[in-house]
């Protein structure tokens, strides 16, 4: 399992349930990354997305959320941790994993995953929502960064980390 992400200078996700930053090389990345396999997030990174972006297509859409009476039309609703690592056991030998969001989903899975697909946004936003540092945390290693490239006077690069004692499943 991996988890997917735009972070700023200060590991901020979000503000007001929305991301910080929209980069149109950055959602395609997004799209070709997670394409073909399952996305697992929360209820609320799925009432976020577009009503006619849901569920994301070509890919498993699971959503968590304690609130037993959600469900999320076309997709896998699941209600507990324990309903949801039983449903990612079962799949993860036939597909990939991404966690997609937000930040309690992040920091639940974190360390069940072996990759992180990190869009540093060199710029630190007004942001309500963080994950913790991956550079502050021993486990994690970035194995590599692209250049830095720019979208509107906004810089951002791609970094992939490796988290060298994930959890199992």
């Amino acid at each position: 399992m991996n988890f997917i992400v735009s972070v700023d200078d200060n590991w901020a996700i979000g503000r007001g349930g929305q991301l910080l930053a929209r980069i149109p090389e950055d959602m395609r990345f997004f799209r070709y990354t997670t394409g073909g396999g399952a996305v697992v997030m929360g209820d609320v990174t799925w009432a976020s997305l577009p009503e006619q972006a849901r569920p994301l297509p070509e890919r498993l859409n699971i959503v968590l959320s304690d609130r037993p009476e959600f469900a999320a039309e076309g997709a896998v609703t699941v209600h507990s941790f324990e309903e949801l690592r039983a449903l990612l056991r079962e799949i993860a030998e036939r597909q990939e994993i991404f966690v997609i969001g937000g930040a309690a989903v992040y920091r639940l899975l974190m360390d069940y995953c072996q990759y992180a697909y990190i869009t540093r946004l060199y710029h630190a936003f007004d942001a309500d929502k963080h994950i913790p540092s991956l550079d502050d945390d021993a486990r994690w290693r970035l194995l590599l960064q692209t250049p830095r490239r720019e979208h509107n006077g906004l810089e951002y690069s791609y970094c992939l980390y490796h988290n060298s004692a994930a959890l199992s499943l």
